[in-house]
C-alpha cells in the first residue's frame, strides 16, 4: 500500500496552527509608542507657541530698556505658570552666566530673561552684549539693595492671558503654524 506524503504534512501543519492559535494572548495589544520623529513632527500646543512669542516680545522690550529686569522676570514667571508649565532645567549644560547666582526662583527668572534678551539679539552682537551687561548690572544692583531679588507684585502687571492674547494678535496664522512645528524658547 502506498502512503500519501501529503496526509502527514497536512496533520503536522494543522497541529502547528493549533499551537500558534492556542498561544495567542487575548490581552489587548498596545500600540508601539510613537517614534521620536513622529513626536518631533507633532504640532506644539498653541499655549507653548504663544508663551514663546510673548517671552520674545518681553525680551525685546527689556533689551531695549523699555522694561526693567525684575518686571520682565515677573512677567516670565506669570507666563510659566500658564499650563502646560514648561520644564525647568536644573542646570545648564554649559552655564552662560556662571557668575550670577541662581538660589531662588526670582534669580532663575532673571537669568531666563537675560538669556532670552541675548538670544533675541543674536544677529546684533554689540547690542546683545550691551543689553546683557546692563541687565546683569540691574541684577547685582537688586541684590545689593535688598539682599535678594524682589519681583514686583503681579497686580501692577498685565495678566499672563493678556500677554498670550497680544502674542496671538501679533502673529499671523501662518507664522503661528510654522512655530508650532518647532521647539519654542522656554
Amino acid at each position: 500500500m502506498k502512503r500519501r506524503p501529503s496526509l502527514p504534512l497536512a496533520l503536522a501543519l494543522t497541529g502547528a496552527l493549533a499551537v500558534v492559535v492556542a498561544r495567542r494572548s487575548h490581552a489587548p495589544v498596545e500600540p508601539d509608542p510613537p517614534s521620536e520623529a513622529a513626536a518631533l513632527a507633532a504640532p506644539l500646543p498653541e499655549t507653548l507657541v504663544l508663551r514663546s512669542a510673548a517671552k520674545r516680545r518681553i525680551a525685546l522690550e527689556v533689551a531695549a530698556g523699555r522694561r526693567s529686569l525684575v518686571e520682565a522676570a515677573a512677567l516670565f514667571g506669570a507666563l510659566n505658570r500658564v499650563p502646560p508649565e514648561p520644564a525647568r532645567l536644573s542646570s545648564y549644560p554649559s552655564d552662560p552666566y556662571p557668575h550670577l547666582p541662581r538660589r531662588t526662583e526670582e534669580e532663575w527668572l532673571c537669568r531666563q530673561v537675560i538669556s532670552h534678551a541675548e538670544r533675541v539679539l543674536v544677529d546684533r552682537p554689540a547690542e546683545a552684549a550691551a543689553a546683557v551687561a546692563r541687565l546683569e548690572a540691574e541684577f547685582w544692583d537688586e541684590l545689593r539693595r535688598h539682599g535678594v531679588v524682589r519681583l514686583p507684585d503681579d497686580a501692577g502687571l498685565p495678566p499672563a492671558r493678556e500677554l498670550l492674547e497680544q502674542a496671538r494678535t501679533a502673529m499671523n496664522a501662518t507664522r503661528r503654524q510654522s512655530l508650532e512645528r518647532r521647539c519654542p524658547l522656554e
